[in-house]
């Protein structure tokens, strides 16, 4: 299960995500909770505002990022429309949740950047076994 393969590493080797811009502070983990609308898992994260004044509190449903890793284990490659499609509700968030979940997936070796925005599947094999156990 995906979970338990992030779980793994977040936040014990992964705690700072980088952002997918050379701009600004990485992304920052928060917390392992569960949505109180739906009981689904969450991947809670926060960064900063620009001037360093604000903190920004975010939320990545784990079961749409099982969906975006089934999805770019099929097509080979994963991109933020992909992230749209099947990440709504982490998508309505923030859009930066994408570049956490990247940021994961490259620490777990499951994906590459093949161009902007692009990242490819380096290790299908790699990827259908977290999904699957």
């Amino acid at each position: 299960m995906l979970q338990d393969a992030l779980r793994a590493v977040i936040p014990g080797e992964l705690r700072a995500f980088p952002k997918l811009t050379e701009d600004g502070d990485h992304y920052f983990f928060d917390r392992w909770d569960r949505d109180g609308n739906t009981g689904l898992p969450l991947l809670r994260y926060s960064f900063w505002s620009p001037d360093g004044k604000r903190e920004y509190r975010k939320k990545i449903f784990v079961p749409e990022v099982e969906r975006l890793l089934e999805s770019a284990i099929s097509a080979g490659e994963v991109g933020r429309e992909d992230f749209k499609t099947h990440c709504p509700r982490t998508e309505a968030n923030g859009p930066c949740a994408f570049a956490v979940i990247v940021a994961a997936f490259e620490h777990l070796g499951i994906i590459r950047r093949t161009a902007w925005g692009v990242y490819s599947i380096v290790n299908r094999e790699k990827a259908r076994t977290i999904l699957e156990a």
